[in-house]
């Protein structure tokens, strides 16, 4: 049994479908995106940012890394700028986005159950918010969150089938 489970999309299962490179297409505010990962990266880019629902995740992550929004400090969502540095703004737009992902992929959600009490790590991840649009924490926050409500769900689903 492991004990710290490193999330990295090069990693086995479950790892690499907890990865933000894993293809879970979901949907938000009308646009539908094959992998968070480009949805991350279209943070970046207000003026095409639709486009980025028809790539890859390696395909987004490169066209993103081309964008320097670090300057400015902003990212931006169907026309609405959040300052990077906000985190509560952020975070509930991240939370929406992981929370689409989640319901929208039960591959995922198995994913991120089968993890059990797993420590939870991501080792390819920036720590500093003024590098990256989801910080090594900021994702494992993320993750934590998503794995404590599925959690929750499947206790209540299994008392409502037995009772």
């Amino acid at each position: 049994m492991r004990l710290i489970l490193d999330i990295h999309s090069k990693k086995p299962w479950p790892s690499c479908q907890l990865s933000n490179f894993a293809e879970a297409p979901f949907e938000l505010d009308g646009l539908r995106f094959t992998c968070i990962e480009g949805f991350l990266q279209s943070l970046k880019d207000p003026v095409n940012q639709e486009e980025y629902q028809f790539l890859t995740a390696r395909e987004a992550k490169e066209r993103g890394s081309k964008i320097k929004w670090q300057r400015a400090g902003y990212l931006y969502w169907r026309g609405t700028a959040f300052r990077r540095y906000d985190w509560s703004a952020y975070r509930a737009l991240l939370v929406r986005a992981y929370d689409s992902m989640f319901e929208a992929n039960p591959a995922a959600v198995e994913a991120l159950l089968q993890t059990g009490h797993c420590v939870l790590w991501h080792s390819v991840g920036r720590w500093s918010r003024h590098r990256t649009c989801l910080s090594t924490f900021e994702f494992l926050y993320l993750l934590y969150r998503a794995r404590r409500i599925q959690r929750r769900y499947q206790r209540q689903k299994y008392l409502s089938d037995c009772c």
